[in-house]
């Protein structure tokens, strides 16, 4: 069944290691940039960086600077950057970024 798959698809004699550079790439153009985009407000705020820095491990959290002028935090750090253009990483990423949502929805 994946043979075939595989077969229809274009991925018989596909170079793993291709395929995972595109999906990553796709990712990040498709996902990541929507979400800094759309949902500015729901993933660029403080909260949300020291949430996935802790479920992930990171030290991401350090990165969050109070603004020098007014209220709130800064941070230069993306969904890009946090996935490293590791493939498990990115998938990491995206499922922290849905739970995240989940989350904050329950939150409201």
């Amino acid at each position: 069944m994946a043979q075939d798959f595989r077969k229809r698809m274009g991925l018989s004699n596909a170079n793993p290691n291709e395929v995972r550079a595109r999906f990553i790439n796709r990712i990040h153009v498709s996902v990541f940039r929507w979400l800094e985009d759309n949902k500015g407000a729901t993933f660029w705020d403080e909260n949300f960086i020291w949430w996935i820095s802790e479920q992930m491990g990171e030290s991401w959290g350090d990165q969050v600077r109070p603004r020098e002028y007014g209220s709130g935090y800064w941070s230069n750090l993306t969904l890009e950057k946090m996935s490293a253009g590791d493939f498990y990483k990115t998938l990491e990423v995206v499922e922290k970024c849905h739970q995240y949502r989940e989350c904050s929805v329950c939150l409201i």
